[in-house]
């Protein structure tokens, strides 16, 4: 209702008490009077009956304020995404669930303090731009590095759009956090695939037109020995020319070979029997310090592969195996059927679903940094004294994998050893190739107990939490030996604990294992890892328990079947 109206009707009955005052004083009446007060009575109800019509409207704006605000509360703390409200100095007003675990504090301990708090030194400047677009009313978008639990770095996009108050100022921002350190992680092996590929283009060209010179110099150089017969000096220069060409060709015909797409003589091979006719020379080419063991499959499927380079693959990893034991140790060469599936394939971008056979050759020597590590497979890249090596090795073993259509994983820490694992596709010969890979999730088993997964690397950790969650069972995670360790002894609800064995720390998986054993002996553990060579680490203990949790031992990669039916069987023995 206008206030001019309001006003009209309370001077109308300021009058009217006035006249009514002086009537009753004066004892005297007035008609007009009673006239005027019901019409002032009429009024009133109407004035009411509006109040009460506005009134209603305002409960029902609130009503829909109140459910405005719940939706916005449950979406921003619900959210998958990490989300904070930031003030004007860039202090955390509040955050959702996801976005404090982003940080790894509370939720209650992250109000009040700067978000550049958390922020990797790098990216504060970025954040103090970011901030100062989005309050004077721009949307803002950039790329950060945060520091999360444990100092562990991870990459986000952050996205902020400015919150207008009822005044017109931006006092507050709502920002969105998301998490892309895996994405870049792919994105990074995707862009060393295709340099791979460009470098073996390159170096194919250089090779080809090098091979071509090297055949003009030898040509002529044994026209030249001719032609100086009976110079004994002449011939020596001229034999150790020639000599030099031919290793410049041997040379050139292993850039050949890492380049070329295509395996020559093409044929189909049980790699068992293969492994078992090699061994002898695999054996020869080592020292006599170092033991090889084998492990060989029976049913293994057959591969369809060049033989040759076959042979110079298992003979060039048993080498560089060689050079990481200088002082003796032991190789391990496994073989075994293995089907991957599409968990397996989103940490590994460069691998297939599908059966694979693979190939394990493991070592217990010095083992890789992670700088080593990104550049293995470069060509003439090598870790060697010079005239030790090439660097080629690594080189062809990758372009012969890769051009079965498999690919190849490693495994390495410093101190603990190296494993390489070759997946070669499974050849099917005449008959129809069948899609092995499809389980039907309602055949796998299933089960409601509580898992504690365990594993430095985040990627592999989702995945088992992933893959368990997907077949009812309630799970919990940790990154280290340490952190483990802490939520077993703060909650007896955990039935199982799934851990890798090699991780960060002074606690390994079988530690782990012992350690948690010893606080809950009715805990079911399962280990997994990606070394070979750490199962025989504890074979010959003598702890009962310990070797049986060895040789149950979970090899990585492992598809959602193998991990349903091995949970399963730790949860029932």
């Amino acid at each position: 209702m206008p206030k001019v109206r309001n006003e009209q009707w309370l001077d109308e009955f300021r009058l009217l008490g006035a006249e009514l005052k002086n009537t009753v004083i004066s004892d005297q009446t007035d008609a007009s009077i009673e006239e005027r007060l019901n019409t002032a009575l009429q009024n009133l109800e109407t004035y009411q009956e509006e109040l009460r019509a506005q009134n209603e409207e305002l409960v029902e704006a609130r009503e829909r304020s109140e459910n405005l605000l719940k939706k916005y509360s449950a979406l921003f703390h619900n959210s998958p995404v990490g989300y904070f409200t930031i003030d004007r100095n860039s202090a955390i007003i509040d955050a959702n669930l996801i976005g404090a675990e982003m940080l790894g504090h509370s939720q209650q301990h992250l109000a009040g303090k700067p978000l550049f708090l958390y922020l990797d030194l790098s990216s504060r400047k970025v954040i103090e731009t970011h901030f100062r677009r989005v309050f004077i009313g721009e949307q803002s978008n950039d790329e950060v590095m945060f520091i999360g639990p444990n100092a562990r770095p991870f990459s986000a996009l952050i996205n902020s759009s400015p919150l207008l108050e009822d005044n017109g100022k931006i006092d507050s921002c709502i920002t969105a956090l998301f998490d892309v350190t895996e994405r870049k992680h792919l994105e990074e092996q995707i862009r060393r695939s295709q340099k791979m590929e460009a470098v073996g283009q390159l170096t194919g060209g250089i090779a080809h037109d090098f091979n071509n010179i090297l055949g003009i110099v030898l040509g002529n150089l044994e026209l030249l020995e001719r032609m100086v017969a009976g110079d004994d000096r002449s011939l020596e220069r001229v034999a150790k020319a020639i000599k030099g060409t031919k290793r410049g060709a041997d040379l050139t015909k292993k850039l050949l070979r890492f380049s070329r797409k295509e395996a020559h003589e093409v044929s189909l091979i049980s790699v068992s029997e293969f492994v078992e006719n090699l061994e002898i020379l695999i054996a020869k080419s080592l020292t006599a310090s170092i033991n090889v063991e084998t492990r060989l499959a029976d049913d293994l499927w057959q591969v369809s592969v060049d033989p040759g380079d076959l042979e110079d693959t298992l003979l060039n990893l048993a080498i560089n195996a060689r050079d990481a034991m200088p002082d003796g140790g032991t190789l391990v060469i496994e073989t075994a059927n293995k089907t991957l599936d599409e968990s397996y394939v989103k940490i590994n971008p460069n691998g297939q679903t599908g059966d694979f056979v693979m190939i394990t050759m493991s070592d217990t020597g010095e083992g890789m940094s992670e700088e080593v590590k990104e550049k293995v497979y470069d060509p003439f890249f090598t870790t060697k004294q010079q005239g030790k090596g090439t660097g080629l090795g690594l080189s062809m073993v990758y372009g012969f994998v890769h051009r079965t259509g498999g690919h190849i994983s490693l495994f390495s820490e410093v101190d603990e050893g190296t494993t390489f694992k070759i997946f070669i596709p499974r050849a099917f010969g005449e008959e129809k190739k069948q899609d092995t890979i499809e389980v039907i999730q309602d055949d796998l088993p299933k089960g409601t107990e509580t898992v504690l997964v365990v594993d430095d690397e985040e990627a592999l950790r989702d995945i088992a939490v992933s893959c368990l969650n997907d077949l009812g069972y309630e799970t919990l995670t940790a990154e280290d030996g340490q952190e483990a360790l802490e939520i077993i002894e703060n909650d007896k609800s955990i039935d199982v604990l799934f851990s890798d064995i090699i991780m960060p720390g002074h606690i390994d998986g079988y530690q782990l294992a012992i350690a948690a054993h010893k606080s809950n002996p009715d805990l079911k553990i399962l280990l997994a890892s990606g070394f070979a060579n750490k199962r025989e680490d504890y074979e010959d203990g003598r702890n009962p328990y310990i070797l049986r949790l060895a040789k149950n031992l979970l090899d990585k990669p492992y598809n959602q079947n193998e991990l349903a039916q091995a949970i399963r069987r730790a949860i029932e023995e």
